[in-house]
């Protein structure tokens, strides 16, 4: 068997693998059926993290598919990544996840049934931790590697956290620092050093539970996970339902050590960051002194990055003690005078 490192398999890793959002917007536009279920709460229309489904009882079912290529060498480190991005949706919507169909791809010449194996021991351990039991699943052969599941979880009715219904004056809070992406397209170039990539595992291998706790407080109004299309991606889709524009602090958003300095050398114009960048750019209103490799970090992939809170300051201390120790309030929503919800940064 030809083996060789799991990142060098994969055009993209981790989240930067994900399909643009003009490429998702054209493909959805044929998803158009006959069938229609008056209980489907949430379908694709919003990119939410999760269907829902009302099952007429005090519950809704959520319904979740997420995987994606190798962020880390580390099989093992990778199967922890992809099942906490998985089951993260569930915990961004205020959920509790309980059962899961694993999916699974991989090239049998280049990765060992060792290989897979520790993949699929850090997914199972990291589900167990959620009390989400693995029933099924599907693999396949396939060129590059990917791995994920299918997830249902279930969410009291009155603590479903959608990801676009934000209130003007909210604060927007991340609770992990950013450069994911970046950390990841550095390793692949040999230009991470240890000390980097340790400084990288408690970040990309927590689960975001603490949406369910979240989810409780009723000043918590939007929630999401921070995903493929980057930060500033993800904080427009928070603003489109009620037309709003978010300052964001520069100097408030946590970001991994070094990042800045990473990203000069990853750029690439097919990399996930740099589509981000030209797909978004236009909304965005940045201060003349950010340039552009200080800008990257808010335009870059995270796989299983942090939770995106929106909250009213009633809150605000409970709100970031449940959020988490790396969890910050980076900026402040508003009714837009703009065309269309923007982004500025400040």
């Amino acid at each position: 068997m030809n083996t060789r490192s799991l990142t060098n398999l994969s055009v993209a890793g981790g989240c930067g693998c994900k399909q643009q959002e003009d490429a998702l917007s054209t493909i959805l536009k044929v998803t158009k059926q006959k069938t229609s279920d008056l209980s489907v709460v949430v379908g694709f229309e919003t990119s939410d993290d999760c269907a829902v489904y009302d099952m007429g009882t005090d519950e809704y079912l959520l319904f979740t598919t997420d995987f994606f290529t190798p962020i880390v060498d580390d099989p093992y480190t990778y199967g922890v990544v992809a099942a906490a991005n998985a089951v993260s949706d569930i915990y961004a919507m205020g959920g509790q996840p309980f059962i899961a169909n694993t999916i699974l791809g991989y090239p049998k010449d280049h990765v060992s049934s060792e290989d897979i194996k520790k993949i699929i021991k850090g997914g199972t351990e990291t589900l167990d931790r959620s009390k989400c039991l693995i029933v099924g699943g599907h693999t396949i052969e396939n060129p590059q590697p990917f791995y994920g599941f299918t997830i249902l979880g279930k969410v009291k009715k009155d603590h479903l956290k959608r990801n676009n219904e934000v209130q003007d004056g909210d604060l927007l809070i991340l609770t992990k620092p950013l450069g994911i992406g970046i950390y990841s397209n550095a390793m692949k170039l040999g230009l991470l050093n240890d000390y980097l990539y340790q400084a990288m595992l408690p970040v990309i291998t927590k689960v975001n539970t603490e949406g369910t706790a979240l989810a409780s407080i009723k000043s918590v109004h939007a929630m999401t996970d921070l995903t493929g299309f980057g930060l500033i991606g993800h904080v427009l889709e928070m603003c489109q339902l009620n037309n709003l524009k978010v300052e964001i602090t520069i100097d408030s958003v946590p970001l991994l050590p070094e990042v800045e300095k990473l990203a000069s050398a990853v750029i690439s114009p097919t990399s996930g960051i740099m589509k981000n960048f030209y797909n978004y750019k236009r909304k965005v209103k940045a201060h003349k002194r950010l340039d552009l490799y200080a800008s990257l970090p808010f335009y870059d992939p995270q796989s299983n990055g942090g939770l995106l809170i929106a909250a009213s300051e009633a809150e605000i201390e409970t709100v970031l003690k449940l959020a988490g120790s790396w969890a910050k309030v980076i900026g402040r929503f508003s009714k837009s005078t703009f065309n269309g919800p923007f982004i500025q940064l400040k």
